[in-house]
């Protein structure tokens, strides 16, 4: 199966040192209500996955995250704030693992007494697990050979699970970060039922990461809106986000700070003067300041206040022959991984049907400042292909209602959805595959999967492949290697990157990496 990687890194938590949650050289104490500080979450996925059964989706809720001080010091601290930014009983912070194998997902922030911590409680609930079956026999008499069924896993024994903080305790001055990478191995905590066992030994382990490490990856990207009343921005280089699960931070830009995919009527160049009041955007989170505001090293458009928009993965293309010139030939089946706005018709996990009306969509790449390499490009109907994730606009009013049940501890059809599109972007991918061969004067390599296709094992053969050429530029970054010459033939990597088709002459697809993550050396 998989293994999922968490990071949560959490700033000014200082082992074993001053109790106070103070900036620079001059801490104070702190026993209540301290000052927001970072806690992000970043998941990828690895290992062999579960014999004949490809996993599309694996969503849970992490519900509970508490540091546990040491004997005779402060009380426990909760990770994540609730709504009103207190950190009592917080909101549940929805995770879909297979979405993060290569990037991070942020999570929360917060400032902590800067004490000793010997423990990390987690509690999670809400699992839902999405599988395409390809195995030659159905699951439980209830998921068909060749369908996408859904599943909410029963979890045995206790939905929490207590990990020791047993590595090396540094000693860390107040504000300075501290990473703690969560192994969750689905290999040991999904049973052959399809059932969760938390508490499995080494199912879910902890270690840190240091902060000075070239290796520690970003902490991570949010996505949410501008407030509808926008302060001034003139002489400013912060402005005010709200997350989609409704928290509100302080968002802090600089030089470095690229603005991306913003339209350009009115952002001529990237910068504070291309927010509108209200915008969808995403953060890419690199670092906080003393007082717990966020540092954005990316501010990226997502859409208007006006416009309805759904992010997802490609898991079918249907033939419908169009005598449209540039019209896509395909209608496709689309699981949806993110609703900027929230839309109940749209939640994750809904599998949609989008179609392109009698119109031609526009066609672009979210590059998010990439520069993707010469000679690929995303610009018409027969540039779509399985595994690729999708940003679109529903035209309005075309949107139906969302039918089916919500997933069940029996295995059911996933909710769906159709909709019109009008617009479409290419956004990265993420997948885990072996190299095969490595071609260094090209800074490129192929690599395959365990068994058949690796985006997914979906019919016509023809729109999948069982290889692919993955492209490093100079902004190529690493995790577990330092440069391109880090990586070896066998090596497990997880990819993050723009998915292009096979060609016409039959080669195989490309991936532009942008993020590249060496697990294991050997093959899947």
């Amino acid at each position: 199966m998989r293994k999922i990687l968490a990071l949560l890194s959490l700033s000014a938590l200082a082992i074993p040192i001053l109790t106070g949650c103070g900036n620079g050289n001059s801490p104070t104490t702190c026993t209540a209500n301290c000052p927001a500080l970072l806690t992000p979450v970043s998941l990828s996925a690895t290992d062999t996955p579960p014999s004949g059964v490809t996993v599309l989706s694996f969503q849970l809720q992490l519900t509970v995250a508490t540091l546990n001080p040491a004997s005779g010091r402060t009380s426990p601290v909760s990770l994540l704030p609730n709504d009103s930014g207190s950190f009592g009983t917080s909101t549940p912070v929805s995770i879909d693992a297979t979405q993060f194998q290569a990037v991070s997902q942020f999570l929360s922030a917060r400032n902590v007494p800067s004490t000793g911590y010997d423990s990390l409680n987690l509690t999670f609930a809400n699992p839902r697990l999405i599988i395409y079956n390809v195995s030659d026999s159905a699951i439980s008499g209830q998921c068909a050979i060749g369908s996408v069924c859904q599943i909410a896993p029963t979890i045995s024994g206790s939905s929490g699970v207590s990990l020791p903080l047993s590595y090396a305790q540094p000693a860390l001055a107040p504000d300075t970060p501290l990473s703690l990478l969560l192994d969750f191995h689905l290999n040991t905590i999904l049973q052959s039922d399809f059932s969760l066992n938390l508490g499995a030994t080494n199912g879910i382990t902890v270690s840190q990461i240091p902060s000075t490490s070239s290796a520690s990856p970003q902490l991570g990207s949010i996505t949410g809106s501008l407030p509808s009343v926008h302060p001034a921005l003139a002489g400013q280089s912060t402005f005010q986000f709200i997350s989609q699960d409704n928290r509100t931070y302080t968002i802090n830009t600089s030089s470095a700070t690229t603005f991306n995919n913003f339209p350009v009527s009115g952002c001529s160049t990237g910068s504070l003067s291309c927010l509108v009041e209200a915008q969808n955007i995403r953060i890419q989170v690199d670092g906080i300041s003393a007082n717990g505001d966020l540092n954005a090293s990316q501010v990226n458009y997502i859409q208007s206040s006006t416009q309805q928009t759904v992010e997802g993965t490609v898991i079918g293309l249907i033939p419908s022959p169009t005598n449209i010139a540039g019209a896509p030939p395909y209608s496709l089946t689309l699981l949806i991984r993110n609703n900027p706005t929230n839309n109940p018709n749209l939640l994750p996990g809904t599998v949609a049907t989008v179609t392109f009306g009698s119109g031609i969509p526009s066609y672009s790449i979210d590059s998010d400042g990439f520069t993707i390499p010469a000679g690929l490009s995303f610009s018409n109907g027969d540039d779509f292909m399985v595994g690729q994730n999708l940003r679109m606009n529903i035209v309005s009013g075309s949107l139906t209602t969302l039918t089916g049940q919500p997933p069940s501890s029996t295995w059911s059809t996933p909710q769906s959805v159709s909709f019109q599109t009008n617009a479409v972007a290419l956004q990265p991918s993420q997948f885990t595959a072996t190299i095969a061969t490595l071609n260094s004067s090209a800074q490129s390599f192929t690599f395959s999967g365990s068994t058949g296709a690796i985006f997914l094992p979906w019919p016509p053969s023809y729109l999948n492949a069982s290889s692919a050429t993955v492209i490093t530029t100079a902004q190529t970054t690493y995790q577990g290697a330092d440069t391109f010459g880090g990586l070896a033939n066998n090596d497990v990597v997880s990819v993050d990157g723009w998915l292009f088709p096979l060609t016409t002459n039959g080669n195989a697809p490309t991936v532009a990496a942008q993020s590249i993550v060496v697990r294991t050396a050997g093959s899947l």
